[in-house]
């Protein structure tokens, strides 16, 4: 009973998701388009007025990139231009961020459970451009303590810190303009796995990627759905909006229809596709190294105290572009250009170059 209960939850939670997403508007270009240099003077404008009325009105602690012209943009992407749906998100992210445990997240805080492949982000965007993030409900482990104890126990909120942490790292190779495809694929699914996860769980998923994340999610791709997701589906389409219902909810029930929206040459092998991109534990594994050299550099510059600066953080990823690589990220650091907020290393939009792929100077993305 359990199970079945927070089943329903979770196909409540991913049915009335899909339905509460807002269609981009032609203010939002896709992510396809090439962002413009400099800012268009209205975007500008916006970014100042958001930025005037959070100057005091952030929790105390909050990081001053918060403020950053790179993250209010996306922010205000995300919310189709509107500054007062803007600040919100501006306002929920600072409070999010003070939750116990999630102040500071980098690859080294999450490679427990990044091991999993529980969740990934794929190389290339889906045919609309979106920035394509994976969930395969068998991966999810709780077990991962017994082998690591030291590290504390395994739960559903250290598999959504680690889930967050991919999220801004999607983000940051794709650019302000990227919205996000979720790809749920239940293959493998079980009660037992869901029986495990607790009502704040769910509300504390919703909140990190719906209420408080500076990106759209555009659109749900549901690999092998269940039949009670199926059923759901149909008794709540009456009261969802028919119009954009079915480009936001994809129900898929073989691998093959999941290449008409991903191509395959960046498909990993279980979700039908060659396999030819990089494996998801050697992208992440580059992701960790580049922090970790960041971090040497940044100790080195720390006054001769050993101690970084600023300690590395997710957030840098997305709203701190220009300090992280300014700050030195080692030998190869790559320095940002003037402008947009110091944002640099952006994967191409026609998803030809992996994330995480050497740049052509020899830099790391």
């Amino acid at each position: 009973f359990t199970g079945a209960r927070h089943g329903l939850r979770l196909g409540l939670s991913v049915v009335c998701r899909a339905a509460l997403m807002p269609t981009a508007s032609s203010t939002t270009p896709s992510s396809s388009e090439a962002p413009a240099t400099p800012l268009d003077p209205a975007l500008e404008r916006d970014i100042s007025l958001l930025r005037a009325s959070l100057q005091n009105a952030l929790p105390a602690g909050s990081s001053p990139l918060l403020l950053s012209s790179s993250f209010l943009e996306r922010c205000l992407r995300s919310k189709q231009l509107s500054v007062a749906r803007a600040e919100g998100v501006v306002r929920r992210y600072a409070q999010f961020r003070q939750l116990p445990g999630w102040s500071t997240i980098h690859a080294e805080s999450v490679a427990r459970e990044a091991r999993t492949a529980f969740n990934t982000v794929l190389p290339c965007t889906d045919a609309c451009g979106r920035v394509v993030f994976t969930q395969r409900m068998s991966r999810l482990d709780l077990r991962l303590a017994d082998a690591e104890p030291d590290k504390g126990p395994t739960t559903i909120e250290a598999y959504q810190r680690m889930a967050y942490y991919c999220l801004h790292r999607a983000l940051h190779a794709h650019g302000p303009h990227a919205g996000l495809a979720l790809l749920i694929d239940f293959r493998g699914f079980s009660w037992g796995k869901i029986a495990r996860m607790r009502w704040s769980d769910f509300r504390r998923g919703i909140a990190m990627v719906e209420q408080s994340f500076p990106a759209r999610l555009d659109c749900i791709y549901v690999l092998h759905p269940p039949s009670w997701i199926t059923r759901l589906l149909a008794v709540l389409r009456p009261f969802l909006r028919k119009s954009s219902l079915q480009k936001k909810l994809v129900l898929l029930y073989h691998e093959e229809e999941l290449l008409a929206h991903i191509p395959r040459k960046h498909l990993p092998a279980e979700f039908g596709g060659l396999g030819q991109a990089e494996p998801w534990e050697t992208t992440f594994d580059r992701w960790r190294f580049q922090e970790q050299q960041w971090q040497s550099a940044a100790q080195e510059t720390g006054g001769g105290t050993g101690e970084a600066r600023v300690p590395f953080d997710c957030l840098m990823l997305i709203a701190g572009e220009g300090e992280l690589y300014r700050g030195g990220a080692g030998a190869g650091a790559a320095a940002a250009p003037e402008g947009r907020g110091g944002e640099v290393c952006r994967g191409d939009q026609t998803g030809d170059r992996h994330i995480g792929a050497p740049l052509p100077d020899g830099h790391v993305d």
